[in-house]
């Protein structure tokens, strides 16, 4: 499985994808968001592939999230499955993933 670091940054990374995962409509409150302002490469790769299948009409499930991924890069990991399954079933609230984008979006304090 894919670990994190736990700070608030990479939490409302995790809440921005999942929100999108179990409810794709909500591409609207976070479109403007782009694969590099995610932290991660892998949440920045996730985020890709949802709008991708997002703008071609289809379901982004992680199913199809994961299919899209392994188009990119040519190798799976059944870890990175997983890590998909558990954003997915994450306790979130979808409709405030404005709230999360703009809580990933925030500078980090020191």
């Amino acid at each position: 499985m894919m670990r994190f670091e736990n700070d608030r940054k990479t939490r409302a990374e995790q809440k921005v994808l999942a929100s999108l995962l179990q409810d794709n409509a909500q591409i609207r409150h976070c479109a403007h968001l782009v694969p590099r302002d995610f932290s991660h490469d892998a949440h920045g790769m996730i985020y890709l592939a949802i709008r991708k299948l997002i703008s071609e009409g289809k379901a982004a499930d992680c199913v199809s999230v994961h299919t899209v991924m392994h188009n990119y890069r040519r190798t799976r990991s059944a870890g990175e499955f997983a890590y998909l399954c558990t954003l997915n079933n994450l306790p979130v609230l979808p409709r405030h993933v404005g709230f999360y984008a703009a809580a990933m979006l925030e500078p980090v304090r020191l």
